[in-house]
């Protein structure tokens, strides 16, 4: 029965509702702070980048979410406590609606970059590159005095050791 009872517990903590190509690292793990600056060579590659929602609008039938990029750990969830390469737009022709998909919510995407907009910002221009989205991800997360925020306790995965912790943060 105990060994039953193991293998049953193994078997349920294997299973995971998250699409692979948001859980796995993609062969080529194309970084936001390389795509931005030329994003005409990298149109038509596939990435899986997230971030925190900073808007989310609809145009015509598409739903657009601009995001404040994070660097992901091995599993797709951002990294709030690292520092943020940029921002990206997301588009797709599924509906997003903005009741759920709330500003402030961490969010993973795999897509095909597409294409860029460009932002002007106190007289600077920046470019974002959008992507189409293929799959998502939006983590778990509570409504607290009106407001929904992400749970980000177990974001990263701290390699430490000894009464000092002296160890090291792991980024994939």
């Amino acid at each position: 029965m105990k060994i039953l009872v193991g293998l049953l517990i193994v078997l349920l903590s294997a299973c995971s509702n998250l699409p692979e190509t948001i859980s796995r690292v993609p062969e080529n793990n194309h970084q936001l702070r390389n795509v931005v600056n030329d994003v005409d060579n990298f149109i038509g590659q596939q990435v899986r980048w997230g971030g925190e929602i900073i808007k989310v609008s609809r145009d015509n039938n598409l739903s657009i979410l601009e995001i404040k990029q994070f660097p992901l750990n091995r599993y797709g969830f951002p990294l709030t406590n690292v520092h943020s390469q940029g921002k990206f737009i997301a588009r797709s022709d599924q509906l997003f609606d903005q009741e759920v998909y709330q500003e402030g919510l961490l969010i993973t995407f795999s897509g095909m970059i597409t294409s860029e907009i460009k932002e002007t910002v106190k007289r600077k221009d920046n470019y974002l590159p959008i992507i189409t989205i293929t799959d998502s991800n939006l983590w778990p997360y509570r409504i607290s005095k009106g407001r929904a925020y992400t749970n980000t306790s177990m974001e990263s995965e701290f390699r430490g050791y000894g009464i000092e912790g002296s160890g090291h943060y792991q980024v994939y």
